[in-house]
């Protein structure tokens, strides 16, 4: 049966789309394209093969696309003995990406499967590097020591040459993550770094105290030399002062020596009573005659006797201190 010519031109229409369509394709920016003919690669596209962009094959081609940008791959911690027989737990994190597209396909290895081994090639890297270095070499961060950096680049270049030949892969970067001390011994390593630093601390501490109690010394000593001092300064400046004021009473005492007795006799009685002292005197006491009759002539020296006050009054006895008894008065009988 003979089939319409609009049949026969659709099926061609058909198949020539079919055609045209397996025969284009498009490389990303970030991929290359393996094209293969019988499990055979005969042509890669991207990368630094071809620019991207839209490309041709034949329809009996087929085409394996590998992306090309880095992938992160964090490894578990692995255990590894230092230079100075330390252990310490390491982690590392890799950054990679294929290089070799040809050679990834043809090495049959997924990207898990290359992280996988990776990861197996690391861990030995990190432990050979950590096995040639002290520990406070490692954990040191001084211009003068290797440090975690030094690792990492040793770990990247021992990576770099076998998985580029094993897998078309290149080692971007190797990242220390973690360095400590295995989860086993980590109670007795911060015991230690306690009683380290508790230690530490009391040294400090004793060594301020000494400090303390020697500024503590110095200055009370300066303080009791300045203390005498200033008490030998006083001392002089004292004497000095009573000096002068025995020669001021001396020259007072020398113009006119009764009027000086009389003054600190006077001064002596002041002294001797207050406005609560009660003081009885006889006829015969000097301070009853010079508060009843004024200075002598005695204690005026030149000056004129005082006038005449007539005769002093009788003296108190005792019997005028003494009130008289009282007589008591029977009381009435009820």
């Amino acid at each position: 049966m003979k089939l319409p010519r609009i049949v026969r031109r659709l099926l061609i229409l058909g198949a020539a789309v079919a055609v045209a369509v397996t025969s284009v394709f498009v490389c990303g920016e970030t991929e290359e394209v393996l094209v293969t003919q019988f499990g055979r690669v005969v042509r890669v596209v991207g990368g630094s093969a071809s620019p991207a962009g839209l490309k041709f094959k034949a329809p009996w081609q087929g085409l394996v696309r590998v992306d090309r940008r880095g992938r992160l791959a964090e490894l578990p911690p692995s255990e590894a003995l230092t230079a100075d027989k330390k252990n310490l737990e390491v982690g590392l994190s890799l950054v990679w990406r294929v290089k070799d597209a040809r050679r990834f396909v043809e090495s049959a290895a997924g990207p898990v499967e290359v992280e996988s081994r990776l990861a197996e090639r690391a861990t030995s890297a990190i432990v050979e590097a950590v096995a040639r270095q002290p520990m406070a070499a490692i954990v040191s961060t001084a211009a003068d020591r290797p440090g975690p950096d030094a690792l990492a680049d040793q770990v990247m270049g021992s990576l770099n040459a076998s998985a580029a030949e094993s897998f078309g892969v290149e080692i971007a970067a190797v990242m220390i993550r973690r360095i400590s001390y295995p989860t086993e011994i980590r109670p007795a390593v911060f015991e230690q770094i306690r009683a380290e630093r508790a230690q530490t601390s009391s040294r400090i501490r004793a060594e301020a105290q000494a400090k303390a109690a020697t500024v503590t010394a110095k200055s009370k000593r300066d303080r009791e030399t300045a203390l005498t001092k200033a008490r030998a300064e006083a001392e002089a400046i004292r004497s000095t002062a009573e000096a002068e004021a025995l020669g001021i009473l001396n020259e007072a005492h020398a113009q006119d020596p009764k009027l000086y007795e009389l003054v600190r006799t006077l001064e002596t009685y002041k002294t001797l009573a207050d406005d609560k002292t009660t003081v009885i005197l006889s006829s015969g006491s000097p301070l009853w005659k010079l508060l009843w009759q004024g200075p002598s002539v005695d204690f005026a020296g030149d000056s004129p006797p005082p006038p005449n006050l007539g005769p002093a009054p009788e003296p108190i006895g005792p019997s005028g201190l003494v009130p008289a008894p009282r007589r008591e008065v029977p009381e009435p009988p009820k």
